[in-house]
């Protein structure tokens, strides 16, 4: 039998599931037989899993991101966080995917092989480490929070690295304000020793439609009787970067479900179907009753603006998952599961990425205040995702589009979405056109871009979004293979 179960566990298993059993004619009705067992299928926290890209969750303490009230200890949830253990500059958590960090003349970080300091529930596991790091910007868009809380991190340096910075932010990039001009570190001895800073951000005025960027400047600071500094050489080491806040309710998503398919084995029949809703700081456990048989189950998670489409009732072959192109947030995670009931069954699942990151970088040095909004279209066919084998024809018939209405002089040169894909076992060609529109709602230019790529990959387009106009120019396509590590590519 199946272990002891938490009160919330029956709650939820109060609340669920409508078992639909098949009722072919040429079939003996599963319900026929006398015997049946308890099928519980746990999951591990979406967002932890989906940002280390399928390696191990670091931890499960966790929630996700944008709970729209502390939590009942009275916690402020995180809008971003960097733990880094990924090996990348991708945010573990993170309020929009537009996020960044750079250093001097826009330089990105690529250096995490530095040992880190275990916090708020994730191991030690590495660091961002930055050689000559004079300065360093953290972009961190606000569209979707309400209320900033606070912003930290863990810092540290090599001899010759610094032992102070001054800190400031901004929204318009060319006038910055000081939070600290001082922020000495309090140990400054040892191997890269750790210092951690606080800073509380709750009474500054912030405009959330545009981006706050906060800058830290390196200083020599006190060096007791330690090495001199040198900015070229001196290392900074920082981990467990973090911004506090709540998100908006007018920006939460409308749909948060965990959908399950489960099809008999050898007749492709659907026996159970359901859904199941959960919250950000929650994940659900099934519980389904079955006979003993083969069974394929297929189980997906939806949290985005919209419904996912997929047929409420289908054979095994029949069975398909897609998503409106304009669902442009959508975060769907997924797996098929093969398994045999003889018992009471437990497992614990880990929910793969089914969608792409897609994101254009604007270069442009001129002024693109005459550009008022932009609107993209899929230029390839709609992607669909069979789980249990190609149908012949492509059940989704999607026109729709994903409109800016964009303010270059105030927001980021940057747009983003997530591009639905499933589960590719083969990179598939994608394509985007996008329309440009000025002030006066005249077309200035129409351009496509295209690349090969599968689920669960970072996608870059960089160029000029007004070249073509009196400038030639040619766009750079970069691939970050599971957001870890990148190539670039000229078209």
């Amino acid at each position: 039998m199946l272990k002891s179960l938490s009160k919330s566990y029956w709650f939820v298993l109060s609340m669920l599931f409508i078992i639909c059993y098949s009722c072919k004619e040429d079939t003996t009705p599963l319900d026929d037989r006398q015997e049946s067992y308890t099928v519980a299928v746990r999951f591990a926290a979406f967002e932890t899993i989906v940002n280390l890209l399928g390696k191990p969750p670091v931890s499960t303490l966790l929630s996700n991101v944008g709970t729209y009230e502390p939590t009942a200890n009275g916690q402020i949830p995180y809008l971003y966080y960097w733990s880094f253990n990924g090996s990348s500059i991708t945010p573990d958590i993170w309020l929009d995917g537009a996020a960044s960090i750079r250093y001097n003349d826009e330089l990105e970080p690529r250096n995490f092989d530095a040992a880190g300091w275990a916090s708020n529930g994730y191991p030690a596991g590495k660091a961002m480490a930055i050689t000559g790091g004079e300065q360093i910007i953290f972009q961190l868009p606000l569209v979707g929070g309400q209320k900033v809380a606070s912003f930290g991190f863990d810092i540290s340096s090599s001899g010759t690295g610094p032992n102070s910075f001054t800190l400031s932010y901004s929204q318009n990039v060319d006038n910055y304000r000081f939070l600290v001009e001082e922020n000495q570190f309090a140990n400054i001895t040892g191997s890269y020793p750790k210092n951690s800073f606080l800073y509380y951000l709750d009474t500054i005025a912030l405009d959330y439609r545009l981006p706050l960027f906060i800058k830290l400047v390196a200083k020599a600071g006190d060096r007791g009787n330690g090495s001199a500094y040198n900015p070229k050489t001196g290392v900074i080491r920082m981990d467990n970067i973090f911004l506090k806040g709540l998100k908006s309710d007018s920006s939460s998503n409308k749909v948060r479900q965990l959908s399950y398919h489960i099809f008999d084995a050898q007749r492709k029949s659907l026996i159970v179907t359901g859904q199941a809703p959960f919250a950000e700081n929650t994940v659900p456990t099934l519980f389904v009753e079955l006979p003993p048989g083969d069974y394929k189950g297929a189980f997906v998670s939806n949290d985005s603006e919209a419904e996912l489409l997929m047929p409420n009732q289908a054979t095994m072959e029949q069975f398909y998952i897609g998503n409106l192109f304009s669902n442009r947030r959508a975060k769907v995670y997924g797996l098929e599961l093969d398994f045999t009931v003889r018992k009471d069954l437990e497992f614990d699942l880990l929910l793969r990425r089914y969608y792409s990151q897609v994101k254009f970088e604007f270069t442009d040095n001129r002024d693109l205040s005459a550009v008022k909004r932009i609107v993209v279209k899929q230029a390839h066919s709609p992607f669909y995702y069979a789980p249990f084998g190609k149908m012949t024809v492509n059940p989704i018939v999607d026109q729709t589009e994903i409109t800016y209405a964009v303010d270059f002089d105030r927001e980021s040169k940057e747009l983003v979405f997530n591009q639905f894909m499933g589960n590719l076992a083969v990179a598939s060609q994608i394509a985007y056109t996008l329309d440009v529109y000025n002030q006066a709602d005249k077309l200035l230019r129409t351009f496509t871009v295209s690349g090969n790529i599968k689920n669960n990959v970072r996608l870059v387009f960089r160029g000029e979004l007004l070249s073509g106009i009196d400038a030639s120019n040619n766009f750079i396509v970069r691939y970050q293979e599971d957001w870890d590590g990148d190539d670039t590519i000229d078209f």
